[in-house]
């Protein structure tokens, strides 16, 4: 039986009174599934993370969490996200930034250490414990910032762009860490990078000026489309119809 973590109904987001980023859009989000939400700049996919993260409010619509009454502590207790940008602090060493995130989930000392430690080794920053963030490359500022997003183990990861601008390798090494996290969450993230949707998504949204436009298995929506891959469905969709 499929169970559903989060389910999004008729989600809207205005700004300034005019713009709307997220146009009345609804999808589901199974447990133990990775969910992506595709599309170009400006589509609406981070505003519509954000929102899931109880970062933005919606102007109208519905989330409903399956583990969360809808508290917004309470959400955010079963939340681990990610944003675009990391959110560090530079003048910290890599311990102390994962301390200070760690006292927002209350955890107890023997937890938190013993988690901090896990995380240290699954994202292969041990050796860099001790160094200041600020002089980390982008590539490991990323894995700290997954990291701190990890230590309560979250039921749901809401991760906004997170392979961007990250080499080959360290791409792969992520991929393989979301497959990992599925086992014991649910996961939802966006990215420019359709060929990595179609290997790691379950199911897609895309999106392009905040509404849906496909919305299913990768598979299916190629097929449904004619298409070879997720790609040409994206021109076919969203690039051709602007011509």
């Amino acid at each position: 039986m499929i169970r559903q973590a989060v389910k999004i109904k008729n989600l809207t987001k205005i700004f300034d009174k005019r713009i709307k980023a997220v146009d009345n859009i609804s999808f589901d989000v199974h447990e133990n599934e990775i969910f992506g939400l595709l599309g170009s700049n400006g589509s609406g996919k981070s505003t519509t993370l954000r929102i899931i993260a109880t970062v933005l409010e919606p102007n109208s619509g519905k989330i409903t969490f399956r583990d969360a009454d809808g508290d917004r502590n309470k959400i955010r207790n079963i939340i681990g996200y990610i944003p675009q940008q990391d959110l560090l602090y530079g003048d910290l060493s890599v311990i102390d930034n994962l301390y200070l995130f760690s006292y927002s989930y209350n955890l107890l000392k023997k937890q938190r250490d013993k988690r901090i430690k896990e995380l240290l080794d699954i994202l292969e920053l041990t050796k860099y414990r001790d160094y200041f963030v600020s002089s980390l490359s982008g590539g490991y500022k990323k894995r700290l910032s997954i990291a701190t997003a990890l230590l309560h183990h979250p039921k749901i990861i809401i991760a906004d762009e997170i392979t961007i601008g990250l080499d080959p390798d360290l791409r792969g090494k992520i991929w393989q860490l979301l497959k990992n996290l599925r086992k014991e969450a649910s996961i939802i993230f966006t990215t420019h990078y359709l060929e990595e949707a179609e290997k790691l998504c379950d199911r897609i949204a895309l999106m392009d000026l905040g509404k849906i436009l496909a919305y299913g298995k990768p598979k299916k929506i190629i097929e449904n489309n004619n298409c070879k891959n997720l790609d040409d469905v994206f021109h076919k969709l969203v690039v051709n119809k602007k011509k």
